[in-house]
């Protein structure tokens, strides 16, 4: 399982507060070895507070869904899941 990852700005909109915005980015994930995914994140940012703090919001919720991700297709890919897979189909009769 080979990853690649692009994170773009998805769009930024005034967020009811003076001087809030929302800010929407999208990372999309390719795979290789399986389906990948796309998924938007999005943070409340109040001009003059700290962008690293701000930063760091994104990168632990993109984060968590790669890995997320990873956990899935682990599962998928374990044999256990094929011979399930196959039990199931040897036991189902359709005539």
């Amino acid at each position: 399982m080979a990853l690649t990852k692009t994170v773009s700005k998805t769009s930024v909109r005034k967020a009811g507060m003076d001087k809030m915005w929302a800010l929407t980015l999208t990372l999309v994930i390719t795979d290789d070895d399986g389906p990948g995914f796309t998924k938007t994140f999005s943070q409340n940012y109040k001009q003059g507070n700290a962008i690293p703090d701000f930063q760091e919001k994104f990168n632990v919720d993109m984060q968590k869904a790669i890995d997320d991700y990873k956990a899935e297709q682990a599962l998928f890919k374990h044999a256990h899941l094929d011979t399930l897979v196959t039990d199931i189909q040897s036991g189902l009769e359709v005539d």
